[in-house]
């Protein structure tokens, strides 16, 4: 799998952006409200907890309460990254839902497996669950740049097949524990990430209009998330 829309296309997040605050779903209307769950925001690769700002603006308005993930850029080791990521979750005295953006997606799949005692559910966006790499040649070129310089805090070759990341490579291609629901949202114009690798056999997929970038900020997007929230409180 390497199809993805023309990458141009992904210039289209600052107009999604502008058109959610300007949708009813912004202001918590025509959607079911929360009371008080805890959502678990994970970012996409080179993001930060910055990146879903307005994510979780947008849930604590329809009565959520998001907890960011404490990450400022997401290119660390994803062994190392989950491991802190667990501990985090772990501090919650409460269960929660795993809501993941591109890597995200794939950290919180296998964060739902490590922490499933506590996790009600896992919603991914654009994440390319069956096929890391199916993504934009241009991304697969920069992560193997990262990977090459060997900084402190991001990933390395190391990470592809080595010790560091033996359990997460496990856990995220382990079975989502039963109870545990799980949606991954996916858009066919998506610049970033080949849509079909967002099919998780084990998901309810539910394709959304947007960009890969704009999933974070996009009514479409919203709706969805709300819905898939609403069915996991039951």
């Amino acid at each position: 799998m390497t199809t993805t829309a023309p990458i141009w296309l992904e210039q289209r997040w600052p107009l999604e952006r502008a058109a959610l605050v300007a949708d009813p779903v912004w202001w918590g209307k025509g959607v079911p409200r929360g009371k008080g769950e805890r959502v678990f925001l994970i970012p996409g690769l080179f993001a930060g907890d910055w990146s879903l700002l307005t994510l979780g603006r947008w849930l604590r308005r329809i009565g959520y309460t998001p907890i960011s993930a404490g990450i400022h850029v997401n290119s660390d080791c994803a062994g190392a990254t989950v491991d802190r990521l667990a501990k985090r979750c772990r501090e919650l005295d409460d269960e929660f839902v795993l809501l993941g953006q591109s890597r995200g997606g794939l950290l919180a799949r296998a964060l739902a497996v490590r922490e499933q005692e506590r996790v009600r559910g896992l919603i991914t966006l654009g994440s390319p669950m069956r096929d890391e790499w199916a993504i934009h040649p241009l991304l697969r070129a920069a992560i193997h740049r990262v990977a090459r310089v060997g900084a402190p805090h991001t990933f390395t070759r190391a990470c592809a097949s080595g010790q560091c990341c033996r359990q997460y490579l496990a856990e995220r291609t382990a079975p989502v524990p039963p109870g545990i629901g799980f949606v991954s949202l996916y858009t066919r114009s998506d610049g970033i990430v080949d849509w079909r690798t967002c099919l998780d056999p084990q998901a309810e997929a539910v394709e959304v209009e947007g960009s890969h970038a704009g999933m974070g900020a996009s009514a479409p997007a919203y709706r969805a998330i709300a819905a898939a929230l609403a069915d996991f409180r039951g």
